[in-house]
């Protein structure tokens, strides 16, 4: 019974291509030996055009976000309720070479800009960051804030997880990353500028996720070690 049903399909699915020149011709070339390269020719510029098609499509921004709350008790404070820690909405996309993030928070009320960046990779291993960023020096202070590990950042995390205007390179060598970025700092657009290096080494496993905590991450054991060294000529002497 199955057999009866498959053999009219596979009739009508054949009879239009015996009936079709293109095709038969195509058959005819082959017989007499002509070389159906132009059309191979033909086929891969059409699949690169839809490739740049679908590129181009997925290089439209992409629009997120997220909500943290908490609700705080205390028995020795005056704080009792809920809290909105942050109402944050990112734009993130490509124009040709170039990735670009603007970010918002609307925490307090207003939104205010975050992040304001475009974002360059020249080859595999360098890099170039150019707007307002966060500032490249503890692991703390770069981890976005829906990606923590407690409700609040290490306290150097926070004095460190600032945004500020200036320009970024960096990038990767096998197991050493590195990041040395030029901004504004605290006298903003006067003569000095807050001057931050940074380079961690991957010492056993892979590279460390963008978050923190063992979530997600594999059963490997994983050892990252790091230097960074940040100086802003507004306050004089001195360095972290």
């Amino acid at each position: 019974m199955l057999r009866r049903r498959l053999a009219p399909l596979v009739l009508v699915s054949l009879a239009p291509l015996a009936a079709a020149g293109e095709p038969a011709q195509a058959e005819e070339g082959l017989d007499t030996g002509e070389d159906p390269s132009g059309d191979w020719a033909l086929l891969d510029s059409e699949l690169e055009a839809l490739d740049a098609v679908r590129q181009s499509e997925q290089a439209g921004p992409v629009v997120w976000g997220f909500l943290r709350t908490n609700v705080t008790h205390s028995d020795e404070l005056d704080i009792d309720g809920a809290f909105l820690d942050a109402v944050r909405l990112y734009l993130d996309g490509a124009v040709g070479g170039t990735d670009y993030r603007v970010s918002f928070d609307g925490q307090s009320g207003s939104a205010t800009i975050l992040d304001a960046y475009a974002h360059w990779s020249f080859g595999e291993e360098l890099h170039a960051t150019f707007g307002r960023f966060r500032q490249p020096f503890l692991r703390s202070s770069l981890t976005e804030f829906n990606r923590l590990l407690m409700i609040l950042r290490t306290r150097s995390g926070t004095l460190h997880s600032v945004r500020d205007n200036g320009a970024m390179i960096g990038g990767h060598h096998g197991r050493v990353h590195w990041d040395l970025a030029l901004q504004n700092g605290l006298d903003s657009v006067a003569d000095d500028y807050l001057t931050t290096g940074r380079v961690t080494v991957d010492v056993l496993g892979e590279p460390s996720r963008p978050w923190e905590g063992a979530f997600g991450g594999p059963d490997e054991t994983r050892l990252s070690v790091g230097l960074a060294y940040a100086d802003d000529g507004a306050l004089g002497d001195g360095g972290a």
